[in-house]
Protein backbone atom coordinates (compact mmCIF):
# COMPACT_ATOMS: atom_id res chain seq x y z
CA UNK A 1 0.00 0.00 0.00
CA UNK A 2 1.45 3.35 -1.04
CA UNK A 3 1.43 6.58 1.30
CA UNK A 4 -1.66 7.67 -0.48
CA UNK A 5 -3.51 4.80 -0.13
CA UNK A 6 -2.66 4.78 3.30
CA UNK A 7 -3.70 8.36 4.51
CA UNK A 8 -6.93 7.95 1.91
CA UNK A 9 -7.28 4.75 4.61
CA UNK A 10 -7.31 6.78 7.55
CA UNK A 11 -9.29 9.48 5.64
CA UNK A 12 -12.35 6.98 5.46
CA UNK A 13 -12.28 5.92 8.39
CA UNK A 14 -12.62 9.65 10.44
CA UNK A 15 -14.86 10.68 7.82
CA UNK A 16 -16.72 7.76 7.53
CA UNK A 17 -17.46 7.59 3.83
CA UNK A 18 -18.95 4.91 1.76
CA UNK A 19 -16.36 3.31 0.06
CA UNK A 20 -18.92 1.89 -2.37
CA UNK A 21 -20.13 5.12 -3.59
CA UNK A 22 -16.59 6.95 -4.08
CA UNK A 23 -12.89 6.61 -2.92
CA UNK A 24 -11.68 10.15 -2.88
CA UNK A 25 -9.38 10.83 -5.15
CA UNK A 26 -5.77 12.44 -3.90
CA UNK A 27 -7.41 16.29 -5.23
CA UNK A 28 -10.67 16.24 -4.29
CA UNK A 29 -11.46 19.00 -1.21
CA UNK A 30 -12.33 16.73 1.36
CA UNK A 31 -14.77 19.16 2.60
CA UNK A 32 -17.25 18.09 -0.32
CA UNK A 33 -17.24 14.76 2.27
CA UNK A 34 -17.89 16.48 5.27
CA UNK A 35 -14.57 17.64 6.73
CA UNK A 36 -14.84 20.32 9.18
CA UNK A 37 -12.61 21.83 12.10
CA UNK A 38 -13.20 18.87 14.56
CA UNK A 39 -13.08 16.05 11.84
CA UNK A 40 -9.37 17.69 10.87
CA UNK A 41 -8.16 17.46 14.15
CA UNK A 42 -9.24 13.49 14.40
CA UNK A 43 -7.55 13.22 11.50
CA UNK A 44 -4.48 14.76 12.31
CA UNK A 45 -4.51 12.78 15.35
CA UNK A 46 -4.64 9.76 13.39
CA UNK A 47 -2.32 10.90 11.16
CA UNK A 48 0.48 10.99 13.56
CA UNK A 49 -0.63 7.77 15.01
CA UNK A 50 -0.40 6.16 11.81
CA UNK A 51 2.96 7.60 10.30
CA UNK A 52 4.91 8.39 13.29
CA UNK A 53 4.78 12.29 12.99
CA UNK A 54 4.38 14.47 14.84
CA UNK A 55 2.14 17.86 14.08
CA UNK A 56 3.45 21.27 15.58
CA UNK A 57 0.41 24.32 15.98
CA UNK A 58 1.91 25.38 12.80
CA UNK A 59 1.01 21.88 10.88
CA UNK A 60 -2.52 21.98 12.03
CA UNK A 61 -3.68 24.43 9.25
CA UNK A 62 -6.52 23.86 6.97
CA UNK A 63 -4.63 24.17 4.24
CA UNK A 64 -2.50 21.10 5.34
CA UNK A 65 -5.75 18.99 5.58
CA UNK A 66 -7.45 20.01 2.30
CA UNK A 67 -7.17 17.18 0.64
CA UNK A 68 -5.30 14.00 0.64
CA UNK A 69 -2.35 15.10 -1.57
CA UNK A 70 -2.29 18.01 0.89
CA UNK A 71 -2.22 15.85 3.61
CA UNK A 72 0.10 13.59 2.03
CA UNK A 73 2.82 16.47 1.06
CA UNK A 74 2.42 17.32 5.13
CA UNK A 75 3.34 13.85 5.84
CA UNK A 76 6.48 13.68 3.53
CA UNK A 77 8.09 16.91 4.83
CA UNK A 78 7.73 15.44 8.24
CA UNK A 79 8.96 12.19 7.60
CA UNK A 80 12.01 14.47 5.68
CA UNK A 81 12.50 16.81 8.51
CA UNK A 82 12.66 13.36 11.15
CA UNK A 83 15.54 12.15 8.85
CA UNK A 84 17.49 14.82 8.09
CA UNK A 85 21.22 15.05 8.54
CA UNK A 86 22.71 18.18 10.10
CA UNK A 87 25.06 19.61 7.96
Amino acid sequence: MNLADEIRQVVLEILVIDTDQHMPDENIPLKQYGMDSVAMIRLAVAVEKRFGVKFKGRDLLERNFTSIGEIMKLVLNKQQGAIRVPE
